[in-house]
């Protein structure tokens, strides 16, 4: 109960707490004015407060306006919790859908690389071939300027 009080005391002021402090040591106070009458705007305020809270219609808006925001702030909660859901759904797709195109990517790339080096491995065969292909016709020539030349000389001995 002292605890409640203890706001109470603050709210009088340091010469209640004086007072307090002193009761509760067993001490008479010294000689403590008593604290400032409430000014005309703080007892306005109260007879206001007393007012709203007796009329039990500003009272009944009062709650009606309570549960009206209580009503709002529960729906603003659940579509933040959509919203969350659907972020989260939205994050999965889209991991989902980069896990995907890294898969189709890599797929792309080996398949790329296994058709340049089968590429390059035809290039190589290629150039091997026409150089085959020169040396032989080198070859063929030589062997074709022979027989023209024996063909000459049987045809000259033969004459």
């Amino acid at each position: 109960m002292e605890g409640h009080f203890a706001g109470i005391r603050r709210l009088e002021g340091p010469e209640a707490e004086a007072r307090a402090r002193a009761a509760a040591n067993g001490e008479k106070p010294a000689n403590i004015d008593p604290p400032a009458p409430p000014s005309a705007s703080q007892l306005e305020g109260l007879f206001e407060l007393i007012k709203l809270v007796s009329n039990g219609q500003a009272v009944k808006r009062a709650q009606e306006a309570t549960a009206s925001h209580d009503k709002a702030k529960a729906e603003a909660d659940a579509a933040i919790d959509r919203l969350k859901q659907a972020q989260a759904e939205h994050d999965k797709a889209c991991a989902d859908r980069e896990a995907k195109l890294a898969a189709e990517r890599e797929a792309f790339e080996q398949h790329r690389n296994a058709a340049l080096t089968d590429i390059a491995d035809r290039e190589a065969e290629t150039k091997k071939l026409q150089e085959q292909a020169r040396a032989d016709a080198s070859a063929a020539s030589a062997l074709k300027a022979d027989l023209q030349r024996r063909l000459d000389l049987i045809a000259n001995a033969a004459a």
